[in-house]
């Protein structure tokens, strides 16, 4: 019984040893580094400018850490879609060939589909070659084959670039006028009007906190025609000059429009009893 006990045991680890020997594969050259797209440190970047044709530009700049959109607006700028727009750095390059000048037509480069500008480095755009559907990217004087994982953020509407929180960084609200009563910040408390007897200073807090916090589920380009179900005024306690926004709700959703930068944020219709209302008191 003994004798069989070490006999497993020993073909166990002879198991577990030949494994690993397949695992590691020694004295087998590791296989050469992949060749990226660009050398770019995606922390390092602060510029970036996207061009396409017959659409606005699109100018972003990091400044203290955070991403602004320059143009077509300047407003705060949607940190996520710009970090997912910034892996292209570390992309790998399957193929590459020198340029010919009379060979670009043939990848639509000349003009090329879209332009990325990193800093000072530019990277064109071209088609999708059919076996792998990779797409064709110039950077200097190479074109090089890449998986085709960003050039969608390149055709993207500039107002997907904004931020989808619909206060500014670091903003501290000191007043919020919506449709049928208005919080206006005194000392350390709020002052609500028309007074509500139901309303107690935890609802206020949490009113206050919702919009503090809200995001946008998306931003579009401004559209009018709808009917208007009123109006939305933040004020701030840093200086910063006041937020108006339009409000349109529907079935299916809130709508915030800023006329003032032809854009307009859509948040489900639950963001309606966050944002609009105070909330009811609990019964113990």
């Amino acid at each position: 019984m003994r004798g069989r006990l070490l006999q497993n045991l020993l073909l166990l680890g002879l198991a577990i040893g030949l494994g690993l020997v397949v695992f590691f594969e020694p004295g087998k050259e590791p296989g050469p580094l992949p060749i990226l797209l660009t050398e770019l440190k995606a922390d390092s970047l602060t510029r970036i400018r996207i061009e396409r044709p017959q659409r606005p530009s699109i100018e972003l700049a990091k400044k203290d850490g955070h991403w602004r959109l320059l143009l077509p607006i300047s407003t705060p700028a949607n940190t996520r879609r710009i970090e997912s727009l910034l892996k292209i750095v570390t992309a790998h390059s399957h193929s590459r060939f020198p340029v010919e000048a009379s060979k670009l037509a043939r990848f639509s480069l000349v003009p090329p589909k879209a332009t990325l500008i990193l800093n000072d480095v530019s990277l064109l755009f071209g088609d999708t070659e059919a076996l792998d559907d990779r797409r064709y990217v110039r950077v200097g004087n190479r074109i090089h084959l890449t998986t085709d994982a960003y050039y969608h953020h390149l055709i993207a509407t500039w107002p997907s670039f904004v931020s989808l929180r619909l206060l500014p960084p670091g903003a501290e609200l000191a007043g919020l006028v919506l449709p049928g009563f208005e919080l206006r910040r005194e000392g350390s408390g709020w002052q609500l009007t028309p007074e509500q007897e139901s309303a107690s200073a935890d609802a206020i807090e949490a009113l206050v906190q919702a919009w503090k916090n809200a995001q946008a589920l998306r931003v579009t380009a401004l559209t009018v025609g709808k009917k208007v179900d009123g109006l939305i005024r933040l004020k701030f306690s840093s200086g910063q000059p006041e937020v108006e926004f339009v409000l349109l709700q529907g079935a299916d959703g809130l709508i915030l429009r800023r006329p003032d930068l032809g854009i307009q944020y859509h948040l489900p219709i639950a963001a309606a009893g966050r944002l609009l209302a105070l909330p009811a008191r609990r019964s113990d």
